[in-house]
């Protein structure tokens, strides 16, 4: 299921909590790893934004944004929007995430 974010505004109703930034869509299970892990909308368009982008071997592309030396935030999106989100985890963690899902 695809969904419109806004990130803590309005929302209500059924809604996946997320508000309308803009063309920004997530699956139901990205919106609630999203919501669940904290992600403020800051962090979201400064992940998003980032120059560090792999693509999954399954074609998902993976956005990942250093936040602090060895802490990083990633968000993973498809042709839905987003699929999943991590927020402060460490380079191991990261290493794991690459080396499973085969990112370039």
């Amino acid at each position: 299921m695809k969904m419109n974010l806004t990130f803590f505004g309005g929302g209500g109703g059924g809604s996946s909590g997320f508000s309308g930034t803009q063309g920004s869509s997530a699956t139901e299970h990205g919106a609630q790893r999203l919501r669940e892990r904290g992600f403020s909308d800051a962090e979201r368009r400064a992940t998003m934004r980032s120059n560090n982008v792999r693509r999954q071997a399954d074609g998902a592309r993976v956005h990942i944004n250093e936040t602090s030396p060895g802490r990083f935030n990633v968000i993973v999106t498809g042709e839905r929007g987003v699929i999943t989100a991590f927020r402060n985890i460490r380079q191991s963690a990261l290493d794991r995430l690459a080396r499973n899902y085969g990112w370039e």
